[in-house]
């Protein structure tokens, strides 16, 4: 008997949720819950295989006799481009990079591959000295 009482309540249960399927039902909040109004799933993740390839930049200016920013932090495949704003002309010198001499609106660009701290000067006025940092 208990089976049988079992057997009707699990199938009463069952009668009445699917007679909810195309009822619309409201929240806690009292905002109806529809087809139309619930959020659709955020797709997974890409895989680290699929990180973009597009390159990174990033600027240095020169002007007023400085180099700006003076330090600057960057990811490693980052290429900087400097470029003169003065009308003196400036020449930037590394252990790992060197220009050409830069005229009012020259540039000169490297790509830091490599982890580290890299400081540099402008080889004609001495005075100016920047860093790139590359993490």
């Amino acid at each position: 008997m208990k089976k049988i009482a079992l057997l009707s309540l699990l199938l009463l249960t069952s009668l009445s949720l699917s007679a909810c399927g195309n009822q619309t039902i409201v929240n806690q909040v009292n905002t109806p819950i529809s087809s139309s109004n619930v959020a659709t799933p955020i797709a997974a993740p890409e895989s680290p295989s699929a990180v973009s390839t597009t390159p990174v930049s990033a600027t240095v200016n020169i002007s007023n006799f400085s180099f700006s920013p003076a330090s600057l932090v960057i990811k490693k495949g980052t290429t900087v481009t400097w470029t003169n704003n003065d009308s003196a002309p400036h020449q930037i010198k590394s252990d790992s990079f060197s220009s050409s001499v830069l005229n009012n609106g020259g540039t000169f660009s490297f790509t830091f591959n490599d982890a580290g701290t890299f400081s540099y000067i402008c080889s004609i006025h001495t005075s100016m000295k920047g860093e790139i940092i590359v993490q």
